[in-house]
């Protein structure tokens, strides 16, 4: 009898042992409870980070593709640009090269007319001596 009296101490105490309290079972529960609450909120906010990081993301390419536009306007205007400058530049150099040569054959000009007024005046000198 004491034998199985012992045995069943021996249970009882295991059980007890084995069964907790009921607070210590109350108090995990909440902790699991606000782990979970903690796990959700948490997710909610990485969630909405992402949902933010996306939306800037889509707002940077939006923008860069908006501004790499404007370059290649600004490219292909500084490309006119320069094309028209160059053809102004070739043209003043037309225009200067044909103003040499007038220049050139206005001098001819000038030389030929010194030359006809020098006869002119000896002619007329001429005709005034005689």
């Amino acid at each position: 009898f004491k034998l199985s009296m012992i045995s069943d101490s021996d249970e009882e105490s295991t059980e007890s042992e084995l069964r907790m309290p009921h607070d210590e079972v109350h108090q995990i529960k909440m902790a699991m409870r606000e782990a979970k609450a903690r796990k959700k909120s948490l997710s909610k906010r990485i969630k909405s980070q992402i949902e933010r990081t996306s939306a800037d993301k889509s707002e940077v390419e939006s923008i860069l593709k908006s501004r790499t536009e404007e370059l290649l306007k600004c490219k292909n205007s500084l490309s006119d640009c320069e094309m028209q400058l160059r053809e102004a530049n070739y043209e003043i150099n037309q225009l200067r090269n044909k103003n040499e040569k007038i220049l050139e054959s206005s001098k001819l000009e000038s030389k030929m007319c010194q030359e006809m007024l020098k006869d002119l005046r000896f002619t007329l000198e001429k005709a005034n001596i005689a």
